[in-house]
């Protein structure tokens, strides 16, 4: 302890500038990782000098590597980031995040919207299970033959009775979803002449024209995610396809460390949408309420988290 209480002499900064209820910084970061019990330290910033500051301090301050996580967009070797792995309850942190960020006094409107959200992210999980990813559910979203597809999909794995569904506490959901993507949403287009198709030059050439009856009522969510999807930084994020770690919000509530977020929506080059940032905090909101639950169900002590929000969002 003593020899990390004397390294922040070369970092005298932190000891005016960033305080955590009321302590320095850097008393913050030496008790997580110097103390007897299990705690963490999270500071979450728009902006990837603080976390540039952090991270150094941390170094200066020798805590080692692998208690230090960092989920920084700006970075190429940044942790990935992934919200859903499969859990149904998941599907609530989408919905919390476009909720906020698509604010409407529309309460139909609005009901419409929330309902086609938590559907389209039940399905994304209950289809892809672990494999799950933002990515899955954007392009559900966006392409409505994509949609389609999926949903006849699941139909058909429902009508075999596939055994993932019927050997687990699914099937209602499954029930439910089917009823809702079929009923009220896809729209296939025909004529008394027969089936109209997508045009020869469309990548679904030749195939049935489906159309989304509730187009109207998400074009916002459309919107966001076509310029969240169209934005390079965000890629080294959600891209899983590099082989480079995940982050495990489980894992880093339980056994605790220093985690360094960027959200990047006040980075001077390639600002970034508000959406990565606000599902962070709701997907690490919701993670820490959950474990907190479990552990007073157990009648055993939770990690106790310190959360930073220099500037949030």
């Amino acid at each position: 302890m003593q020899a990390l209480l004397e390294k922040t002499n070369e970092v005298p900064l932190y000891k005016d500038v960033l305080t955590v209820l009321g302590q320095p910084l850097y008393q913050s970061i030496i008790k997580v990782v110097s103390g007897k019990s299990k705690s963490g330290f999270v500071l979450f910033d728009s902006n990837s000098n603080k976390i540039d500051e952090v991270l150094s301090l941390c170094q200066r301050l020798e805590i080692p590597n692998e208690k230090i996580k960092v989920i920084d967009p700006t970075k190429s070797w940044t942790l990935k980031f992934q919200p859903f792995k499969g859990a149904l309850n998941s599907a609530g942190d989408l919905l919390q995040t476009m909720e906020v960020l698509l604010s409407n006094n529309n309460e139909f409107f609005k009901s419409q919207q929330s309902t086609h959200i938590f559907s389209i992210t039940l399905l994304s999980i209950i289809s892809f299970g672990q494999k799950t990813t933002i990515n899955h559910i954007i392009q559900l979203f966006l392409d409505t033959r994509y949609l389609a597809d999926i949903v006849e999909e699941l139909r058909e794995r429902y009508n075999n009775k596939d055994q993932r569904i019927f050997n687990s506490n699914q099937i209602k959901t499954v029930q439910d979803l089917l009823d809702y993507f079929e009923q009220d949403v896809l729209d296939y287009q025909a004529t008394e002449a027969g089936e109209v198709s997508y045009p020869d030059e469309h990548r679904y050439a030749g195939r049935q024209i489906v159309k989304n009856k509730k187009d109207r009522y998400i074009t916002g969510v459309k919107n966001l995610f076509d310029e969240f999807s169209n934005n390079p930084l965000m890629s080294n994020l959600f891209n899983y396809d590099d082989g480079k770690e995940i982050f495990d919000t489980g894992l880093f509530i339980k056994e605790g460390g220093v985690l360094l977020v960027n959200s990047a929506t006040s980075e001077t080059e390639n600002k970034q949408t508000p959406f990565f940032g606000q599902l962070f905090l709701t997907h690490f909101q919701n993670a820490v309420t959950q474990y907190t639950k479990e552990c007073v169900q157990a009648g055993v002590r939770s990690t106790p988290i310190i959360f930073y929000p220099c500037k949030v969002l």
